[in-house]
Protein backbone atom coordinates (compact mmCIF):
# COMPACT_ATOMS: atom_id res chain seq x y z
CA UNK A 1 0.00 0.00 0.00
CA UNK A 2 2.77 2.39 0.89
CA UNK A 3 4.40 2.00 -2.51
CA UNK A 4 1.15 2.67 -4.30
CA UNK A 5 0.63 6.06 -2.76
CA UNK A 6 3.67 7.77 -4.33
CA UNK A 7 2.76 6.20 -7.66
CA UNK A 8 -0.77 7.54 -7.43
CA UNK A 9 0.54 10.96 -6.44
CA UNK A 10 2.98 10.95 -9.35
CA UNK A 11 0.23 9.88 -11.73
CA UNK A 12 -2.12 12.62 -10.49
CA UNK A 13 0.65 15.22 -10.81
CA UNK A 14 1.37 14.06 -14.34
CA UNK A 15 -2.30 14.32 -15.26
CA UNK A 16 -2.60 17.76 -13.69
CA UNK A 17 0.53 18.95 -15.49
CA UNK A 18 -0.77 17.68 -18.84
CA UNK A 19 -4.17 19.33 -18.32
CA UNK A 20 -2.51 22.58 -17.23
CA UNK A 21 -0.28 22.55 -20.30
CA UNK A 22 -3.19 21.81 -22.63
CA UNK A 23 -5.44 24.38 -21.02
CA UNK A 24 -2.64 26.95 -21.13
CA UNK A 25 -1.99 26.42 -24.83
CA UNK A 26 -5.67 26.70 -25.71
CA UNK A 27 -6.53 29.61 -23.46
CA UNK A 28 -3.40 31.66 -24.12
CA UNK A 29 -3.96 31.31 -27.85
CA UNK A 30 -7.61 32.23 -27.46
CA UNK A 31 -7.05 35.09 -25.02
CA UNK A 32 -4.31 36.67 -27.11
CA UNK A 33 -6.35 36.23 -30.26
CA UNK A 34 -9.50 37.55 -28.63
CA UNK A 35 -7.52 40.54 -27.41
CA UNK A 36 -7.17 41.57 -31.05
CA UNK A 37 -10.81 40.67 -31.78
CA UNK A 38 -11.93 42.67 -28.76
CA UNK A 39 -9.95 45.65 -30.01
CA UNK A 40 -11.75 45.38 -33.35
CA UNK A 41 -15.09 45.11 -31.51
CA UNK A 42 -14.32 48.31 -29.57
CA UNK A 43 -13.41 50.14 -32.77
CA UNK A 44 -16.62 48.98 -34.47
CA UNK A 45 -18.65 50.04 -31.42
CA UNK A 46 -17.15 53.51 -31.29
CA UNK A 47 -17.19 54.04 -35.07
CA UNK A 48 -20.61 52.65 -35.99
CA UNK A 49 -22.42 53.25 -32.67
CA UNK A 50 -25.30 51.32 -31.19
CA UNK A 51 -26.98 50.73 -34.56
CA UNK A 52 -23.86 49.50 -36.34
CA UNK A 53 -22.64 47.18 -33.59
CA UNK A 54 -26.23 46.01 -33.12
CA UNK A 55 -26.45 45.05 -36.81
CA UNK A 56 -23.11 43.24 -36.53
CA UNK A 57 -24.22 41.44 -33.35
CA UNK A 58 -27.54 40.45 -34.89
CA UNK A 59 -25.75 38.93 -37.90
CA UNK A 60 -23.43 36.96 -35.62
CA UNK A 61 -26.37 35.67 -33.60
CA UNK A 62 -28.48 34.62 -36.59
CA UNK A 63 -25.68 32.87 -38.48
CA UNK A 64 -24.63 31.01 -35.34
CA UNK A 65 -27.54 28.63 -35.92
CA UNK A 66 -26.34 27.81 -39.42
CA UNK A 67 -22.79 27.27 -38.16
CA UNK A 68 -24.11 24.82 -35.55
CA UNK A 69 -25.98 22.94 -38.27
CA UNK A 70 -22.87 22.68 -40.44
CA UNK A 71 -20.81 21.46 -37.47
CA UNK A 72 -23.53 18.97 -36.42
CA UNK A 73 -21.86 17.98 -33.16
CA UNK A 74 -18.81 16.57 -34.94
CA UNK A 75 -16.34 18.54 -32.81
CA UNK A 76 -17.07 16.81 -29.51
CA UNK A 77 -17.94 13.52 -31.20
CA UNK A 78 -14.62 13.34 -33.05
CA UNK A 79 -12.59 14.36 -29.98
CA UNK A 80 -14.19 11.60 -27.93
CA UNK A 81 -13.76 8.94 -30.62
CA UNK A 82 -10.24 9.97 -31.68
CA UNK A 83 -9.00 10.13 -28.07
CA UNK A 84 -9.80 6.39 -27.89
CA UNK A 85 -8.72 5.59 -31.46
CA UNK A 86 -5.64 3.37 -31.76
CA UNK A 87 -4.81 3.87 -35.44
CA UNK A 88 -3.61 6.93 -37.38
CA UNK A 89 -5.85 9.94 -36.76
CA UNK A 90 -5.51 11.09 -40.37
CA UNK A 91 -7.03 7.82 -41.50
CA UNK A 92 -9.96 8.24 -39.10
CA UNK A 93 -10.56 11.93 -39.74
CA UNK A 94 -10.80 11.75 -43.54
CA UNK A 95 -14.45 10.72 -43.51
CA UNK A 96 -15.28 13.29 -40.82
CA UNK A 97 -13.78 16.01 -43.01
CA UNK A 98 -15.87 14.99 -46.02
CA UNK A 99 -19.03 14.98 -43.90
CA UNK A 100 -18.19 18.46 -42.62
CA UNK A 101 -17.59 19.68 -46.16
CA UNK A 102 -20.93 18.35 -47.44
CA UNK A 103 -22.84 19.80 -44.49
CA UNK A 104 -21.12 23.19 -44.88
CA UNK A 105 -22.08 23.50 -48.55
CA UNK A 106 -25.69 22.47 -47.91
CA UNK A 107 -26.09 24.82 -44.94
CA UNK A 108 -24.56 27.81 -46.75
CA UNK A 109 -26.94 27.31 -49.69
CA UNK A 110 -29.79 27.12 -47.18
CA UNK A 111 -28.68 30.44 -45.66
CA UNK A 112 -28.60 32.10 -49.08
CA UNK A 113 -32.04 30.74 -49.89
CA UNK A 114 -33.58 32.07 -46.69
CA UNK A 115 -31.95 35.48 -47.12
CA UNK A 116 -33.45 35.78 -50.60
CA UNK A 117 -36.96 35.74 -49.13
CA UNK A 118 -36.27 37.82 -45.99
CA UNK A 119 -37.19 41.49 -45.79
CA UNK A 120 -33.84 42.70 -44.47
CA UNK A 121 -32.07 45.75 -45.90
CA UNK A 122 -29.59 44.92 -48.71
CA UNK A 123 -26.60 45.90 -46.54
CA UNK A 124 -27.85 43.70 -43.71
CA UNK A 125 -28.20 40.74 -46.09
CA UNK A 126 -24.62 41.21 -47.30
CA UNK A 127 -23.28 41.37 -43.73
CA UNK A 128 -25.25 38.26 -42.73
CA UNK A 129 -23.95 36.41 -45.81
CA UNK A 130 -20.32 37.32 -45.11
CA UNK A 131 -20.48 36.50 -41.42
CA UNK A 132 -22.40 33.32 -42.17
CA UNK A 133 -19.66 32.22 -44.59
CA UNK A 134 -17.05 33.03 -41.95
CA UNK A 135 -18.79 31.03 -39.22
CA UNK A 136 -19.37 28.00 -41.47
CA UNK A 137 -15.76 27.95 -42.71
CA UNK A 138 -14.60 28.34 -39.11
CA UNK A 139 -16.41 25.12 -38.22
CA UNK A 140 -14.23 23.28 -40.76
CA UNK A 141 -11.12 24.87 -39.24
CA UNK A 142 -12.36 23.93 -35.78
CA UNK A 143 -12.63 20.35 -37.00
CA UNK A 144 -8.90 20.31 -37.70
CA UNK A 145 -8.31 21.75 -34.24
CA UNK A 146 -10.32 18.82 -32.84
CA UNK A 147 -7.72 16.44 -34.28
CA UNK A 148 -4.97 18.19 -32.31
CA UNK A 149 -7.11 18.32 -29.17
CA UNK A 150 -7.81 14.58 -29.35
CA UNK A 151 -4.08 13.90 -29.78
CA UNK A 152 -3.42 16.31 -26.87
CA UNK A 153 -1.28 18.51 -29.13
CA UNK A 154 -3.25 21.51 -28.01
CA UNK A 155 -0.41 23.93 -28.65
CA UNK A 156 -1.21 23.55 -32.36
CA UNK A 157 -4.91 24.21 -31.78
CA UNK A 158 -3.97 27.27 -29.72
CA UNK A 159 -1.64 28.58 -32.43
CA UNK A 160 -4.34 28.19 -35.09
CA UNK A 161 -6.91 29.94 -32.91
CA UNK A 162 -4.56 32.83 -32.15
CA UNK A 163 -3.49 33.17 -35.78
CA UNK A 164 -7.08 33.34 -36.97
CA UNK A 165 -8.24 35.96 -34.46
CA UNK A 166 -5.15 38.09 -34.80
CA UNK A 167 -5.20 38.11 -38.61
CA UNK A 168 -8.94 38.83 -38.86
CA UNK A 169 -8.64 41.67 -36.36
CA UNK A 170 -5.56 43.10 -38.04
CA UNK A 171 -7.22 43.00 -41.45
CA UNK A 172 -10.39 44.61 -40.06
CA UNK A 173 -8.47 47.38 -38.31
CA UNK A 174 -6.43 48.14 -41.43
CA UNK A 175 -9.60 48.36 -43.52
CA UNK A 176 -11.16 50.63 -40.89
CA UNK A 177 -8.21 53.02 -40.99
CA UNK A 178 -8.52 53.06 -44.78
CA UNK A 179 -12.07 54.40 -44.23
CA UNK A 180 -13.68 51.07 -45.08
CA UNK A 181 -17.35 50.37 -44.39
CA UNK A 182 -18.72 47.68 -42.10
CA UNK A 183 -19.31 45.48 -45.15
CA UNK A 184 -15.72 45.86 -46.32
CA UNK A 185 -14.45 44.99 -42.83
CA UNK A 186 -16.54 41.82 -42.65
CA UNK A 187 -15.23 40.65 -46.04
CA UNK A 188 -11.92 39.90 -44.32
CA UNK A 189 -13.60 37.40 -41.96
CA UNK A 190 -14.33 34.54 -44.41
CA UNK A 191 -11.26 35.25 -46.59
CA UNK A 192 -8.78 34.97 -43.72
CA UNK A 193 -10.56 31.93 -42.26
CA UNK A 194 -10.48 30.10 -45.58
CA UNK A 195 -6.74 30.70 -46.02
CA UNK A 196 -5.98 29.47 -42.50
CA UNK A 197 -8.17 26.40 -43.06
CA UNK A 198 -5.94 25.39 -45.99
CA UNK A 199 -2.92 25.79 -43.73
CA UNK A 200 -4.56 23.68 -40.99
CA UNK A 201 -5.27 20.96 -43.56
CA UNK A 202 -1.60 20.75 -44.43
CA UNK A 203 -0.64 20.78 -40.74
CA UNK A 204 -2.91 17.83 -39.95
CA UNK A 205 -1.39 15.85 -42.82
CA UNK A 206 2.11 16.63 -41.60
CA UNK A 207 1.35 15.62 -38.00
CA UNK A 208 -0.96 12.64 -38.56
CA UNK A 209 -0.55 11.48 -42.12
CA UNK A 210 -2.75 11.99 -45.20
CA UNK A 211 -6.50 11.94 -44.81
CA UNK A 212 -8.08 8.74 -46.09
CA UNK A 213 -11.41 9.23 -47.85
CA UNK A 214 -13.57 6.12 -47.69
CA UNK A 215 -16.91 7.77 -47.16
CA UNK A 216 -19.97 5.73 -48.08
CA UNK A 217 -23.64 6.38 -47.59
CA UNK A 218 -23.67 3.90 -44.70
CA UNK A 219 -20.76 5.59 -42.92
CA UNK A 220 -22.24 9.04 -43.59
CA UNK A 221 -25.58 8.12 -41.99
CA UNK A 222 -23.93 6.24 -39.13
CA UNK A 223 -21.71 9.18 -38.16
CA UNK A 224 -24.62 11.62 -38.39
CA UNK A 225 -26.68 9.32 -36.20
CA UNK A 226 -23.94 9.04 -33.57
CA UNK A 227 -23.26 12.77 -33.56
CA UNK A 228 -26.93 13.79 -33.58
CA UNK A 229 -27.08 14.05 -29.78
CA UNK A 230 -24.08 16.39 -29.78
CA UNK A 231 -25.59 18.35 -32.67
CA UNK A 232 -28.89 18.82 -30.86
CA UNK A 233 -27.06 20.02 -27.76
CA UNK A 234 -24.95 22.49 -29.77
CA UNK A 235 -27.93 23.90 -31.65
CA UNK A 236 -29.83 24.30 -28.39
CA UNK A 237 -26.77 25.96 -26.85
CA UNK A 238 -26.62 28.46 -29.72
CA UNK A 239 -30.36 29.00 -29.38
CA UNK A 240 -30.11 29.71 -25.66
CA UNK A 241 -26.96 31.85 -26.06
CA UNK A 242 -28.15 33.98 -29.01
CA UNK A 243 -31.93 34.16 -28.64
CA UNK A 244 -31.71 37.20 -26.34
CA UNK A 245 -29.84 39.27 -28.95
CA UNK A 246 -32.15 38.11 -31.75
CA UNK A 247 -35.32 38.91 -29.82
CA UNK A 248 -33.95 42.26 -28.69
CA UNK A 249 -33.29 43.08 -32.34
CA UNK A 250 -36.81 42.13 -33.33
CA UNK A 251 -38.56 43.72 -30.33
CA UNK A 252 -36.50 46.87 -29.69
CA UNK A 253 -34.24 47.31 -32.73
CA UNK A 254 -30.53 47.12 -33.50
CA UNK A 255 -29.53 49.74 -30.90
CA UNK A 256 -30.90 47.64 -28.03
CA UNK A 257 -29.09 44.59 -29.39
CA UNK A 258 -25.89 46.66 -29.48
CA UNK A 259 -26.27 47.87 -25.89
CA UNK A 260 -26.88 44.33 -24.67
CA UNK A 261 -24.09 42.76 -26.71
CA UNK A 262 -21.48 45.20 -25.44
CA UNK A 263 -22.12 43.80 -21.94
CA UNK A 264 -22.48 40.23 -23.15
CA UNK A 265 -19.21 40.49 -25.07
CA UNK A 266 -17.30 40.94 -21.80
CA UNK A 267 -18.86 37.75 -20.44
CA UNK A 268 -18.37 35.95 -23.75
CA UNK A 269 -14.58 36.40 -23.59
CA UNK A 270 -14.53 34.68 -20.19
CA UNK A 271 -17.01 32.03 -21.38
CA UNK A 272 -14.55 31.06 -24.12
CA UNK A 273 -12.07 30.23 -21.35
CA UNK A 274 -14.68 27.94 -19.78
CA UNK A 275 -15.08 26.17 -23.11
CA UNK A 276 -11.36 25.47 -23.38
CA UNK A 277 -11.21 24.35 -19.75
CA UNK A 278 -13.78 21.67 -20.56
CA UNK A 279 -12.05 20.75 -23.84
CA UNK A 280 -8.72 20.36 -22.00
CA UNK A 281 -10.07 17.76 -19.59
CA UNK A 282 -12.29 15.95 -22.11
CA UNK A 283 -9.75 13.46 -23.56
CA UNK A 284 -8.47 12.48 -20.10
CA UNK A 285 -11.94 12.22 -18.56
CA UNK A 286 -13.09 10.10 -21.49
CA UNK A 287 -10.19 7.68 -21.02
CA UNK A 288 -10.48 7.54 -17.22
CA UNK A 289 -14.12 6.52 -17.50
CA UNK A 290 -13.13 3.40 -19.46
CA UNK A 291 -10.22 2.60 -17.11
CA UNK A 292 -11.24 3.32 -13.52
CA UNK A 293 -14.44 4.71 -12.05
CA UNK A 294 -12.57 5.56 -8.84
CA UNK A 295 -10.04 7.72 -10.71
CA UNK A 296 -12.82 9.22 -12.80
CA UNK A 297 -14.79 10.21 -9.67
CA UNK A 298 -11.74 11.68 -7.94
CA UNK A 299 -10.88 13.64 -11.06
CA UNK A 300 -14.43 15.01 -11.08
CA UNK A 301 -14.25 16.25 -7.48
CA UNK A 302 -10.75 17.72 -7.80
CA UNK A 303 -11.64 19.55 -11.01
CA UNK A 304 -14.75 21.16 -9.55
CA UNK A 305 -12.92 22.31 -6.43
CA UNK A 306 -10.14 24.19 -8.18
CA UNK A 307 -12.50 25.74 -10.73
CA UNK A 308 -14.84 27.00 -8.01
CA UNK A 309 -11.92 28.77 -6.33
CA UNK A 310 -11.26 30.55 -9.62
CA UNK A 311 -14.71 31.25 -11.05
CA UNK A 312 -16.66 32.65 -8.08
CA UNK A 313 -14.08 35.37 -7.24
CA UNK A 314 -13.64 36.11 -10.96
CA UNK A 315 -17.39 36.62 -11.42
CA UNK A 316 -17.56 38.87 -8.38
CA UNK A 317 -14.53 40.82 -9.57
CA UNK A 318 -16.25 41.41 -12.91
CA UNK A 319 -19.32 42.70 -11.05
CA UNK A 320 -17.10 45.12 -9.08
CA UNK A 321 -15.35 46.66 -12.08
CA UNK A 322 -18.28 46.69 -14.53
CA UNK A 323 -18.62 50.53 -14.57
CA UNK A 324 -14.92 51.07 -15.25
CA UNK A 325 -14.78 48.39 -17.97
CA UNK A 326 -17.74 49.74 -19.95
CA UNK A 327 -16.73 53.38 -19.64
CA UNK A 328 -13.06 52.86 -20.51
CA UNK A 329 -13.58 50.56 -23.47
CA UNK A 330 -16.85 51.70 -25.01
CA UNK A 331 -17.42 55.25 -23.78
CA UNK A 332 -20.41 56.99 -22.23
CA UNK A 333 -22.69 56.04 -25.14
CA UNK A 334 -22.94 52.55 -23.64
CA UNK A 335 -23.48 53.39 -19.95
CA UNK A 336 -26.73 51.40 -20.08
CA UNK A 337 -24.58 48.32 -20.57
CA UNK A 338 -23.16 48.60 -17.02
CA UNK A 339 -26.24 47.25 -15.25
CA UNK A 340 -26.55 44.51 -17.89
CA UNK A 341 -22.96 43.43 -17.29
CA UNK A 342 -23.51 43.26 -13.53
CA UNK A 343 -26.55 41.02 -13.96
CA UNK A 344 -24.65 38.77 -16.36
CA UNK A 345 -21.45 38.59 -14.24
CA UNK A 346 -22.40 35.27 -12.53
CA UNK A 347 -22.61 33.69 -15.99
CA UNK A 348 -18.85 33.05 -15.90
CA UNK A 349 -19.17 30.82 -12.84
CA UNK A 350 -22.36 29.15 -14.08
CA UNK A 351 -21.03 28.56 -17.59
CA UNK A 352 -17.79 27.10 -16.27
CA UNK A 353 -19.72 24.69 -14.05
CA UNK A 354 -22.12 23.81 -16.86
CA UNK A 355 -19.30 23.14 -19.35
CA UNK A 356 -17.33 20.97 -16.92
CA UNK A 357 -20.40 19.02 -15.82
CA UNK A 358 -21.44 18.52 -19.44
CA UNK A 359 -17.95 17.22 -20.23
CA UNK A 360 -18.17 14.61 -17.49
CA UNK A 361 -21.64 13.62 -18.69
CA UNK A 362 -20.26 13.07 -22.21
CA UNK A 363 -17.31 11.14 -20.82
CA UNK A 364 -19.59 8.66 -19.04
CA UNK A 365 -21.78 8.13 -22.10
CA UNK A 366 -24.63 10.36 -20.94
CA UNK A 367 -24.89 12.62 -23.95
CA UNK A 368 -28.68 12.49 -23.81
CA UNK A 369 -28.69 14.03 -20.33
CA UNK A 370 -26.39 16.77 -21.60
CA UNK A 371 -28.76 17.43 -24.48
CA UNK A 372 -31.77 17.49 -22.16
CA UNK A 373 -30.01 20.18 -20.14
CA UNK A 374 -29.73 22.31 -23.26
CA UNK A 375 -33.42 21.72 -23.99
CA UNK A 376 -34.22 23.08 -20.53
CA UNK A 377 -31.96 26.10 -21.03
CA UNK A 378 -33.16 26.89 -24.53
CA UNK A 379 -36.88 26.81 -23.88
CA UNK A 380 -36.68 28.52 -20.50
CA UNK A 381 -34.51 31.25 -22.07
CA UNK A 382 -36.84 31.67 -25.04
CA UNK A 383 -39.97 31.88 -22.90
CA UNK A 384 -38.20 34.10 -20.36
CA UNK A 385 -37.02 36.53 -23.04
CA UNK A 386 -40.42 36.65 -24.72
CA UNK A 387 -41.98 37.61 -21.38
CA UNK A 388 -39.22 39.79 -19.92
CA UNK A 389 -38.02 41.85 -22.90
CA UNK A 390 -41.36 43.66 -23.50
CA UNK A 391 -41.56 44.40 -19.75
CA UNK A 392 -37.96 45.26 -18.83
CA UNK A 393 -36.02 45.54 -22.10
CA UNK A 394 -32.33 44.62 -21.99
CA UNK A 395 -32.46 44.05 -18.23
CA UNK A 396 -35.21 41.48 -18.70
CA UNK A 397 -33.14 39.66 -21.34
CA UNK A 398 -30.18 39.46 -18.93
CA UNK A 399 -32.32 38.11 -16.08
CA UNK A 400 -33.91 35.49 -18.32
CA UNK A 401 -30.49 34.33 -19.55
CA UNK A 402 -29.12 34.06 -16.02
CA UNK A 403 -32.09 32.09 -14.69
CA UNK A 404 -32.00 29.61 -17.56
CA UNK A 405 -28.30 28.91 -16.95
CA UNK A 406 -28.97 28.32 -13.24
CA UNK A 407 -31.60 25.73 -14.14
CA UNK A 408 -29.24 23.93 -16.51
CA UNK A 409 -26.39 23.77 -13.97
CA UNK A 410 -28.66 22.38 -11.27
CA UNK A 411 -29.98 19.74 -13.68
CA UNK A 412 -26.46 18.56 -14.54
CA UNK A 413 -25.50 18.30 -10.87
CA UNK A 414 -28.56 16.12 -10.27
CA UNK A 415 -27.76 13.81 -13.19
CA UNK A 416 -24.12 13.35 -12.16
CA UNK A 417 -25.16 12.82 -8.54
CA UNK A 418 -27.05 9.69 -9.61
CA UNK A 419 -23.89 8.31 -11.19
CA UNK A 420 -20.87 9.47 -9.15
CA UNK A 421 -22.41 10.97 -6.04
CA UNK A 422 -22.51 14.42 -4.53
CA UNK A 423 -19.64 16.80 -5.39
CA UNK A 424 -17.38 17.66 -2.45
CA UNK A 425 -17.45 21.41 -3.02
CA UNK A 426 -18.90 22.90 0.18
CA UNK A 427 -15.60 24.05 1.67
CA UNK A 428 -14.42 25.59 -1.61
CA UNK A 429 -17.67 27.51 -2.03
CA UNK A 430 -17.34 28.99 1.48
CA UNK A 431 -13.67 29.87 0.86
CA UNK A 432 -14.64 31.58 -2.41
CA UNK A 433 -17.36 33.62 -0.69
CA UNK A 434 -14.82 34.73 1.94
CA UNK A 435 -12.43 35.73 -0.84
CA UNK A 436 -15.18 37.79 -2.50
CA UNK A 437 -15.82 39.68 0.74
CA UNK A 438 -12.10 40.45 1.03
CA UNK A 439 -11.98 41.61 -2.60
CA UNK A 440 -14.82 44.05 -1.97
CA UNK A 441 -13.16 45.77 1.00
CA UNK A 442 -10.98 48.18 -1.03
CA UNK A 443 -14.01 49.26 -3.08
CA UNK A 444 -16.08 49.73 0.09
CA UNK A 445 -13.50 51.71 2.10
CA UNK A 446 -11.99 53.59 -0.87
CA UNK A 447 -14.98 54.26 -3.11
CA UNK A 448 -13.49 57.38 -4.72
CA UNK A 449 -10.09 55.85 -5.50
CA UNK A 450 -9.13 55.26 -9.15
CA UNK A 451 -9.18 51.70 -10.55
CA UNK A 452 -5.36 51.65 -10.63
CA UNK A 453 -5.52 51.70 -6.81
CA UNK A 454 -8.55 49.55 -6.01
CA UNK A 455 -7.96 46.79 -8.57
CA UNK A 456 -4.42 45.82 -7.39
CA UNK A 457 -5.63 45.99 -3.78
CA UNK A 458 -8.57 43.69 -4.56
CA UNK A 459 -6.29 41.22 -6.32
CA UNK A 460 -3.84 41.26 -3.41
CA UNK A 461 -6.69 40.68 -0.92
CA UNK A 462 -7.89 37.77 -3.06
CA UNK A 463 -4.49 36.05 -3.06
CA UNK A 464 -3.78 36.68 0.62
CA UNK A 465 -7.18 35.39 1.69
CA UNK A 466 -6.72 32.20 -0.34
CA UNK A 467 -3.34 31.62 1.29
CA UNK A 468 -4.87 31.91 4.76
CA UNK A 469 -6.61 28.57 4.26
CA UNK A 470 -4.39 25.59 5.05
CA UNK A 471 -6.46 23.26 2.89
CA UNK A 472 -5.91 25.46 -0.15
CA UNK A 473 -2.16 25.72 0.52
CA UNK A 474 -1.78 21.95 0.90
CA UNK A 475 -3.91 21.00 -2.10
CA UNK A 476 -4.55 23.52 -4.89
CA UNK A 477 -1.49 25.68 -4.23
CA UNK A 478 0.81 22.70 -3.79
CA UNK A 479 -0.53 21.11 -6.98
CA UNK A 480 -0.04 24.35 -8.88
CA UNK A 481 3.55 24.69 -7.66
CA UNK A 482 4.31 21.10 -8.64
CA UNK A 483 2.83 21.70 -12.07
CA UNK A 484 4.86 24.86 -12.61
CA UNK A 485 7.98 23.08 -11.37
CA UNK A 486 7.37 20.26 -13.83
CA UNK A 487 6.82 22.65 -16.69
Amino acid sequence: MSSATPNNHSQNSSRAEKIFRNFSFLTIGKILGDGFTFLLFIILSREFGQEGIGEYSFAMAVTGFFAALSEYGLYHFSIKEMSRHKGPLGDYYGNIFLIRLVLSLVVFLLLLGLLSVCAFKPDTKIIITLIGAYQIIYMILDGYCAVFVAAEKMRLAGILEFSLRMTIAAAGIIIYYLDGSLIQITISFPVVTLLLTFFAHRLVIREHGPLQFRLTRTIFLKVLGLSSTYATANILFILSARIDIILLGFYLGAAAAGIYNVAYRMIFILMIITHFASVSIFPLASRLFTQSKEDFTKFYHDTLNILILISIPASFGLWLVAPQIITIFFGTEFTQSISILRILAPLFFLTLMENILATFLMSCEKEKDRTTGYWITAWSNISGNIIMIPLYGCTGAAIATLLSKIMQTIYYFIKLYKFIGSPHIGSRVMISITVCVAMGLPHFFLPQSPPLVTLPLSLMMCILTLLLFKDVRENELNSLLNILKGI
